[in-house]
């Protein structure tokens, strides 16, 4: 791996290494008591999410960040990378006291470098304080446009906070990891992800600033504009964590998981029995009857320990830590299915971070 380059940004100490969890405005009281006080956050999403009760916002004593989103949904609604970025809503995220003001940034299409240097530039003008929302198209992280994306991000010297586009997941595949890599390695300033998985674990163990995880599908990567979430008999599919496995998984799935290993006592305790707060070691068949606080509490306390313990080693040593924890993961998958025979996929995005380890050149082609 290349030397860190220097980074400097007034936000760094508050946001270093942080994973936050991003939810929907509105959603923010239900969800406080899950955010422990010393680790953690709220990337708080959507239109109304600086209009906030000064009450919510004293009982969140992690930072708090800003999504708009307004580069999400449908072609008549997103906006557009070469449109402007809204001041108010800079100075009304400000009014809040948040370490970096995100962007309002529109969509930055397939080779669109109009409107990659349009946000960019205007992150820039907004002041030291602003980090740039780059919703980005796949192919940026792809050769050649991932050095024409590192080059532009160098150039301007301002924060970025990246949200990838894909139909199921933007880090599925080697070379978007080996891009994402890449970018990290040479980025001279603080590039960070929101709306991510546990992908954004792996992107804090190769320097990225910060990471937002979605608590919601429709809130863990950008979906194309013909596209949206896919629903489970009309009703949005249910997603939780399976933290020895590291991957989230419908609640349908974990049920079927759990049924097909009840007469082995150690696959039971090893993989579908959880200590959480939430779980209290039970075994995680009744998180088909949680409610959404619930699953998203389930997933984000036991993601924030393994986070602390990549956090916890000295920079160079994260990347052998993450390589280690995705092996696992994917043994576990294998054991399952040979023991039990679930013929489960192992996640692409496990397979991928895996593969890239392997790749000498972080942007050669797969």
């Amino acid at each position: 791996m290349n030397a860190t380059p220097e980074r400097t940004h007034t936000a760094n100490t508050i946001l270093t290494d942080r994973l936050l969890l991003q939810i929907p405005a509105g959603h923010m009281s239900a969800v406080l008591d899950i955010i422990p006080s010393s680790a953690g956050g709220i990337a708080l999403t959507g239109e109304k999410a600086t209009a906030l009760h000064p009450s919510l916002r004293e009982r969140l004593r992690g930072p708090l960040l800003i999504d708009r989103r307004c580069y999400a949904g449908g072609k008549s609604r997103r906006k557009a990378g070469a449109e402007p970025i809204s001041r108010a809503w800079l100075d009304a995220q400000r009014a809040l006291d948040v370490p970096s003001v995100l962007t309002d940034s529109g969509y930055v299409g397939k080779e669109d470098k109009a409107a990659l240097q349009t946000v960019l530039s205007q992150a820039k003008e907004a002041g030291a304080d602003v980090t740039a929302v780059l919703p980005l198209h796949s192919s940026w992280l792809l050769t050649p446009w991932v050095d024409h994306l590192v080059g532009e991000i160098c150039s301007h010297e301002t924060p970025v906070a990246l949200v990838l586009e894909h139909r199921s997941d933007p880090l599925g595949s080697i070379r978007a990891v080996s891009g994402l890599r890449h970018l990290l390695e040479r980025a001279t300033v603080p590039v960070s992800l929101l709306s991510t998985d546990v992908s954004g674990l792996g992107a804090i163990a190769h320097d990225a600033l910060w990471a937002a995880m979605g608590a919601t599908s429709s809130l863990r990567h950008l979906y194309p504009e013909d596209a949206s979430p896919p629903p489970n008999n009309g009703t949005p599919r249910r997603h939780t964590l399976v933290l020895p496995l590291l991957a989230l998984m419908t609640v349908d799935k974990i049920l079927e998981g759990v049924q097909a290993t009840l007469e082995d006592p150690d696959l039971m305790r090893d993989v579908w029995t959880c200590d959480c707060r939430v779980c209290g070691s039970r075994t995680m068949d009744w998180l088909a009857t949680a409610s959404s606080t619930e699953l998203a509490a389930h997933t984000f306390e036991p993601l924030l320990h393994l986070h602390e313990g990549i956090t916890t080693l000295l920079p160079h040593q994260r990347p052998g830590s993450w390589l280690a924890k995705c092996k696992d993961a994917i043994h576990r998958h294998h054991e399952l299915n040979a023991q039990r025979r679930l013929s489960w996929g192992v996640p692409k995005n496990l397979q991928a971070w895996v593969k890239s380890y392997a790749t000498p050149s972080a942007t050669g082609r797969a």
